[in-house]
């Protein structure tokens, strides 16, 4: 099964042609810096993946052992989930960068990877993705 990020219009997102399944595959580059700024301005032009997000922020951070932020990367939103022993330590390059694309008619979160789009869970799920992301990380 093939997924991709999307590609934004006016009325929806259509979703591109490389996504698959695939557990949540932790990033070893550093992650972008955050720019409040922008994350202002695309925060109303992507309601639902906010929305999602935010969901999974919240369950997420619930674990003290856990770090999530929700980003602005190439004018998007994205939510960087750490763990916090690796924090601890200075290694902000170990964590997991999840996006929100939509296929199928549903939203899903989703993490890039270098063959495509890994679908993690149905935003409908947040908790399910929480547990994927958690196992992953810890």
């Amino acid at each position: 099964m093939v997924i991709a990020m999307g590609r934004h219009t006016l009325s929806h997102t259509s979703p591109s042609s490389a996504v698959r399944t695939g557990p949540a595959l932790i990033t070893s580059a550093p992650a972008p810096p955050d720019n409040p700024a922008l994350l202002a301005i695309i925060k109303p032009l992507h309601p639902e993946r906010v929305t999602g997000l935010t969901a999974l922020q919240a369950l997420l951070i619930r674990n003290v052992a856990l770090m999530a932020t929700i980003t602005e990367w190439n004018g998007w939103p994205f939510l960087h989930a750490y763990s916090v022993a690796d924090l601890k330590i200075g290694n902000r390059a170990r964590y997991i960068r999840v996006g929100c694309g939509y296929w199928r008619e549903d939203w899903w979160y989703v993490t890039p990877g270098d063959a495509g789009t890994n679908v993690i869970a149905a935003m409908s799920t947040p908790d399910v993705a929480a547990r994927i992301i958690a196992g992953v990380l810890l």
